[in-house]
C-alpha cells in the first residue's frame, strides 16, 4: 500500500461514497484502510452518508500515541483527546442535541464527539466508563491531535 498516493484514497472515497457499500476494506502490506459511511441519521446536513477513514498499521506497530491517550490528572480525571487534527462537533448534526454534557454517565467505547477533517468524520470515544466533568473544546472549533477534548471521571 506504500504506492497509493492520497488521489488514490480520495478516488477511493468518491467511490464507496456514491455506491451502496457501507463499509469497504483495503489490506496491503500490513496497512488496512477502512472507509464507512455514517448512519443517515448521524450524518451532516451537506450530505447523507459521509466516509469515516482509518488506517491501520501491522499489530506490533499499534500503539496508542501518548497525546491521543487518556492521560490521568491529579484530580482523579483523566483527558480524552482528539484523535486527528480537525474541526470537533459535539452533536452529529449542527444544532443537534450533544453526545454529553458536564455530568453525563458514559460507558467505555461510547461516542462523545466527532473531529471532522476533509469531510470525514472521526468518532471521539469514551476510553472507560465513568462520568463527565468537563467539556474542554468548544463546539465546531479547530482541535490538534492528542488536544484534550473532555474530562472524564471513571466510575
Amino acid at each position: 500500500m506504500d504506492n497509493l498516493k492520497i488521489s488514490d484514497i480520495m478516488a477511493l472515497i468518491d467511490k464507496v461514497a456514491a455506491s451502496n457499500l457501507a463499509e469497504f476494506r483495503l489490506q496491503a502490506d500490513g496497512t488496512e484502510l477502512v472507509l464507512k459511511k455514517l448512519p443517515a441519521a448521524t450524518a451532516t446536513a451537506a450530505s447523507t452518508a459521509v466516509p469515516a477513514v482509518s488506517v491501520s498499521q501491522p499489530a506490533e506497530e499499534e500503539k496508542v500515541p501518548a497525546a491521543a491517550a487518556a492521560v490521568t490528572s491529579d484530580t482523579g480525571s483523566e483527558n480524552i483527546g482528539a484523535p486527528v487534527l480537525g474541526t470537533f462537533y459535539r452533536s452529529s448534526e449542527p444544532g443537534g442535541e450533544p453526545y454529553v454534557n458536564v455530568g453525563s454517565h458514559v460507558e467505555a467505547g461510547q461516542v462523545v464527539g466527532l473531529v471532522e477533517v476533509m469531510k470525514l468524520f472521526n468518532e471521539v470515544k469514551a476510553p472507560a466508563a465513568g462520568e463527565i466533568v468537563a467539556v474542554l473544546a468548544e463546539d465546531g472549533e479547530m482541535v490538534e491531535y492528542g488536544q484534550p477534548l473532555f474530562q472524564l471521571k471513571r466510575a
